[in-house]
C-alpha cells in the first residue's frame, strides 16, 4: 500500500473539507479500478483522509480488514458512470463488491474524480468520493 506524503494530505484537507454537511458515521470511500484501488476514510463525518492505494487483487479481503481496523459503519463506492449517465461493466462488477462486502453502502457517480486529483492518486480520489457522498448524502 502507498502511503500518502504530509504535503499531499495537506492538500486534500484544505481543499476537500470545504463541505458544510457531515456524514453521520466513520466511512470508506473505495474508488475501485480492476487493477488497483484508492482508499479514503472519515474517522469523524467531515474530515477526509487518504488510506492509501492497494491491489485489487483480493480486495474484499482487504476492505474487510479495513473495516475491522478503523470501525467502519459505512462505505460508499465511486461508480464511474458514463457522461450520459449509464453504467457500464465496471460499475457492475463495483455493484457486486459492494454486496460481497456486505456492509452498509451507498453509491456516488465519481465519472472523472482520478483525472482532477494531483498526480492522479487514486486515494485523493477515493478522498473525492467522500466529499461528493457528503454532498448527496450528508445532513
Amino acid at each position: 500500500m502507498r502511503v500518502m506524503d504530509k504535503k499531499l494530505l495537506d492538500i486534500v484537507m484544505r481543499n476537500e473539507n470545504r463541505e458544510t454537511k457531515v456524514l453521520p458515521e466513520k466511512s470508506l470511500a473505495v474508488d475501485y479500478g480492476r487493477a488497483k484501488c484508492g482508499l479514503a476514510w472519515s474517522p469523524d463525518g467531515a474530515t477526509d483522509l487518504p488510506i492509501g492505494v492497494i491491489s485489487a487483487k483480493d480486495i474484499k479481503a482487504q476492505i474487510q480488514q479495513i473495516i475491522t481496523e478503523k470501525d467502519i459503519t459505512h462505505i460508499y463506492y465511486g461508480l464511474p458512470k458514463n457522461g450520459d449517465g449509464s453504467e457500464g461493466d465496471l460499475c457492475a462488477e463495483i455493484r457486486q463488491l459492494a454486496g460481497a462486502v456486505g456492509r452498509k453502502h451507498d453509491f456516488v457517480n465519481e465519472w472523472g474524480s482520478t483525472s482532477r486529483t494531483i498526480r492522479d492518486d487514486d486515494s485523493l480520489s477515493a478522498c473525492r468520493i467522500l466529499g461528493y457522498a457528503r454532498r448527496k448524502f450528508g445532513v
